[in-house]
This record gives C-alpha cells, sequence and structure tokens, in this order.
C-alpha cells in the first residue's frame, strides 16, 4: 500500500510539472487582446563605415545618396498613431507542419517572404484567457498595420570607393525611464543581396549579425534595399499581462558595418 501511495504521489506532481510546463510554453500570448503601445519610439539607423552610406525616403538610389553631405544617418520617424502594435512574430520552419501552428504555409527567410502578410501570425483567441497558442490556434496577419512597423533603408559605397563585402547590422535598444523591459522587441532585417540576405535582432542577437552572404559584394554602383521589421513577439516569455506598453520611449538602434575589399 506503502508503494502504491508513492507511485501515486509521483504520477501527481509529474502531472502537475506538465501543467507547469504547458502553462510556460503558452502563456506568452496571454495579452493577445491586450494593445502595446510604443507610442514616441524612434528608430535610428547610421553606417559604421565612412565609406558605407545610407538614405532612406527619397534618396533611394547610389547617386542620390552618394551625392548627401551627410550620408552616414537617418532617423525614421515613427509617428503615434503609426506605433500601437498588437504582438506578432514571422512564420518559421518549426511553426509549420502537422500538429504545428499551421498545417501548412511559408516560412520567413528572405526578403520576398517577409514581406507577405500571410507569413506573420498572431494568436487566434477571442480572449486574453484562451491565447494558449496550441496547435491550428495561430492566424494569419491580413496587414502589418497595427502589428508589425515596417521600415526601409538604402545603402551604397562612396564614389570611388573600394568594393565591401560582408554586411552586418548591430541593434541597440534603449528605454527612456525606469522598469520597461524591452526583451520582446524585435528587428526583422532584411536585405535584396541573395539567399540567405535576412537575420532577427533582438536584446540577445544584437551584434554584427550577418544580413547577406559574406561574398555578396556592395560596389559603387550597387543599392541595397534593406528592410526593417519592427515587432513585439508574442513567443516572448514577457509578454503576459495587460502591462505590456513597454516599447513606450524606446530607442532602437541599427548599425551597418562592411569590409572592404582590397583593391587588385
Amino acid at each position: 500500500m506503502k508503494k502504491f501511495t508513492t507511485k501515486l504521489l509521483m504520477s501527481i506532481i509529474a502531472v502537475a510539472f506538465a501543467f507547469v510546463a504547458l502553462g510556460t510554453s503558452t502563456y506568452a500570448w496571454f495579452s493577445m487582446n491586450t494593445e502595446v503601445t510604443v507610442t514616441g519610439m524612434q528608430v535610428v539607423a547610421k553606417s559604421d563605415n565612412t565609406y558605407l552610406l545610407i538614405g532612406d525616403g527619397e534618396n533611394n538610389t547610389a547617386a542620390k545618396i552618394q551625392g548627401l553631405e551627410t550620408a552616414v544617418t537617418v532617423d525614421l520617424a515613427i509617428s503615434d498613431d503609426d506605433s500601437k502594435v498588437y504582438p506578432s512574430a514571422p512564420k518559421t520552419a518549426d511553426d509549420i507542419g502537422e500538429g504545428k501552428k499551421f498545417a501548412d504555409g511559408t516560412a520567413v527567410t528572405d526578403a520576398t517572404s517577409a514581406a507577405a502578410f500571410a507569413n506573420w501570425y498572431t494568436a487566434n483567441a477571442e480572449k486574453s484567457s484562451e491565447a494558449t497558442m496550441k496547435a491550428g490556434t495561430a492566424k494569419s496577419l491580413t496587414k502589418f498595420d497595427g502589428y508589425v512597423l515596417v521600415k526601409t533603408v538604402y545603402l551604397t559605397v562612396a564614389k570611388g570607393a573600394n568594393p565591401a563585402k560582408a554586411l552586418t547590422a548591430t541593434a541597440t535598444f534603449a528605454q527612456k525611464g525606469e522598469g520597461n523591459d524591452l526583451s520582446a522587441a524585435r528587428v526583422l532585417v532584411t536585405t535584396d543581396l541573395g539567399a540567405g540576405g535576412m537575420a532577427v535582432l533582438s536584446s540577445t542577437n544584437a551584434s554584427n549579425v550577418a544580413i547577406a552572404p559574406a561574398d555578396a559584394e556592395i560596389t559603387e554602383n550597387t543599392l541595397v534595399t534593406v528592410n526593417l521589421y519592427i515587432y513585439v513577439d508574442g513567443n516572448d516569455s514577457k509578454i503576459f499581462t495587460n502591462n505590456t506598453a513597454n516599447l513606450k520611449g524606446a530607442t532602437i538602434s541599427l548599425a551597418f558595418n562592411v569590409s572592404s575589399v582590397p583593391a587588385a
């Protein structure tokens, strides 16, 4: 009888741990219907090389950027109306398949797949208490507005400069004030410099991350289109209460870097 009681107790403990594990893995989407405000957010993109130049808006050709008096920093303005988002995430290969969040679909792996709304997702629960992200309970986005902030910058090298390669990005997340956590903030960066031109930057994956094939060259005639997808990752364990206005007043600085190719 004692052995039976011991086994029963161990079984109860095991079940309890299973429920705890389940709650931990799904609790991140608890606040799916709670607005996450990023009012006052500022995004700055800059070059860490004197010969790597950057532009945005109408400065969208190599010649225009090379003609600027200052072409190393751009301030990407985000209005209060645009800077309110719900948690979301890009689909990955781990999200797609039998018993996964999506039976089929396309994972975000490059500039083309990242640009499609349907390749991003959010929770499908009508009530926060039901936002458990069980298999099949996610839903694809039908728009970026309200979920993902999208910005575009352009890179080239100075007129007469040697070609550059090994393009990387470094992200710095800073918060004005105290008590706010930026760990759920993400910037998915894509480039049109070939396969593999994509990376997700976060507070834990932020320094010199490759955003293009290592051997992809940038010449004085090359214009690199860099798309920035800024979002709050609903899979992050910090997203679990109604108090998720954790990016208010945040500044995200993105620094781009290259290596110069020696002249022949």
